[in-house]
Order: structure tokens, then sequence, then C-alpha cells
């Protein structure tokens, strides 16, 4: 299979994102990998919000508090240093998204339906 560095890296990401933070689990994950999920949720909204003009996505404050209400939902406990390191790994994500090779067309394609099911929530809410 010949698949683009770039296309390969967002299709991870994208799958990351559906899979670890959009369903239900029944055991909580550890801090550091709850905050990797929440990071990379608020990452892709921003980014699609800046690079693929989703003007209809809120700015990034909105995006953290959300993030972290549905942390709260699922039961997650929400520490000062929790919030502090979504804050500063979805800064990292989103470099990281925008030094990732491949278009951005390619990327918008791989993170919308990806941040999909996050960016309903925060509509309905």
């Amino acid at each position: 299979m010949n698949v683009k560095p770039g296309r390969l890296a967002c299709g991870i990401l994208a799958a990351w994102i559906l899979t670890g933070c959009q369903h239900p689990s029944r055991s909580l994950p550890p801090p550091s990998q709850q905050a990797a999920q929440l990071s990379a949720l608020v990452a892709a909204a921003n980014w699609l919000r800046d690079r693929c003009q989703r003007q209809d996505i809120a700015a990034e404050e909105p995006l953290i508090e959300h993030a972290l209400q549905q942390a709260r939902q699922r039961d997650w406990t929400i520490t000062p240093l929790l919030e502090q390191q979504v804050r500063e790994q979805s800064q990292r994500r989103y470099q990281a998204l925008s030094a990732e090779r491949g278009t951005t067309a390619e990327k918008c394609a791989a993170l919308n339906p990806a941040a999909a099911p996050f960016l309903r929530t925060l509509s309905a809410g």
C-alpha cells in the first residue's frame, strides 16, 4: 500500500480521536492519557477553524472548557494540572498538525469527520 506520510499521520490522529475520546469506557484512563485525548480534540478543532475555514467552530477557550465538561461527564477528575496539560498539549498538537506533511485539503478531509462527534456535542450544548 502506498500511503503518504502526512495522510497516514492525519489518519492515525483521526482514528485516535474517534476511538479514544468519543466512546464511553468502563475504566478511567490515567491522567496522562486523559490530557492526550482532550488535547487531541481541542487541537483538531482549533486547526479546523483556523486552516479549514470552519467559522462555525468556537475559539480555543470555549473548546477547552467543552472538552473538560465532556471529561467531567465521563467521571474524570479535572485538576488544575490536567487543565494545564490540556492547554499545553493542544498547542503542541496544533503545531504538529501544521508541520505535518500533506496538503491542507488532505488534513481537513481527515480531521473533519474525526472531530465531528466532539463538535456536534459543542453545538448541542
